[in-house]
C-alpha cells in the first residue's frame, strides 16, 4: 500500500482523507478493503483500471 496524498484537519478523529494505492492479488486487496471498512472508513473508488481497482 502506498499513501499518495493525505489531508488531515485539526480534528483528525473526524476529518481527513488519504489517497491510497493498493497493489497485489485481488483477494488481498479485497481483504484490505474489508479491514478499512471495519474501521468505519468511507471508501471512494477511483481508478482508471477497467475493474475499478
Amino acid at each position: 500500500m502506498n499513501i499518495l496524498a493525505a489531508l488531515l484537519g485539526a480534528n483528525a478523529r473526524d476529518d481527513g482523507w488519504f489517497d491510497l494505492e493498493l497493489r497485489g492479488p485481488a483477494q488481498q486487496i479485497q481483504s484490505a478493503l474489508i479491514d478499512l471498512n471495519d474501521l468505519d472508513l468511507e471508501i471512494w473508488q477511483g481508478s482508471d483500471r477497467p475493474d475499478g481497482w
